[in-house]
């Protein structure tokens, strides 16, 4: 009878892991000037394990990439990958499922092995497929991070990393924060 519980549990706790993984990537770059370009970004995504496949606008030199819901999709390695080519991330959006999961200004919010704070929104409740930007250094233009920057007192943006601004929040100096926005 209680093995049936745990596998019961485990089998719910699998597929709400699995809901809660990043489902799409939305990549934009920036120093392209030819397709050869945009080949040598899919070229050097393509390897990353969370990376299932990649479609590219060359117009709007975006790359839309599927992901693997098995494997944790590392957003600062998309970053190194296409600072690898020789490119720079000029904006980065992650899409998840969320279930009734309330989020506020500058709160930080763990969603299976991620850690995001909020800057620049309302409060509200967030449900279903939801858009995040990621806003941190290097994954937005250097006036935009400075427009944000603005919009947040808390340390760990200027370091992308937990500092004394979160002590509350159960982390700690090594934690990786992603900071988005809506």
């Amino acid at each position: 009878m209680n093995k049936k519980i745990f596998l019961a549990l485990f089998g719910m706790l699998t597929v709400l892991a699995a809901a809660a993984q990043v489902k799409k990537i939305e990549l934009v770059a920036s120093g392209l000037t030819c397709s050869m370009c945009s080949k040598a970004i899919n070229k050097a995504l393509s390897p990353l394990p969370f990376v299932k496949e990649i479609k590219t606008d060359l117009n709007k030199n975006l790359f839309v990439i599927t992901t693997n819901d098995s494997v944790f999709a590392n957003p600062d390695d998309i970053k190194k990958k296409v600072e690898e080519a020789g490119f720079s991330v000029a904006k980065l959006y992650l899409e998840m499922d969320f279930s009734d999961e309330p989020v506020k200004n500058e709160q930080h919010l763990e969603k299976n092995g991620y850690l995001f704070s909020f800057v620049n929104i309302t409060s509200r409740t967030l449900k279903g497929k939801i858009r995040l930007q990621v806003i941190d250094k290097g994954f937005v233009a250097a006036k935009e991070y400075k427009k944000f920057s603005g919009l947040t007192h808390l340390k760990c943006y200027k370091t992308g990393f937990a500092e004394d601004c979160c002590p509350n929040e159960g982390t700690t100096g090594k934690a990786r924060i992603y900071h988005v926005t809506l």
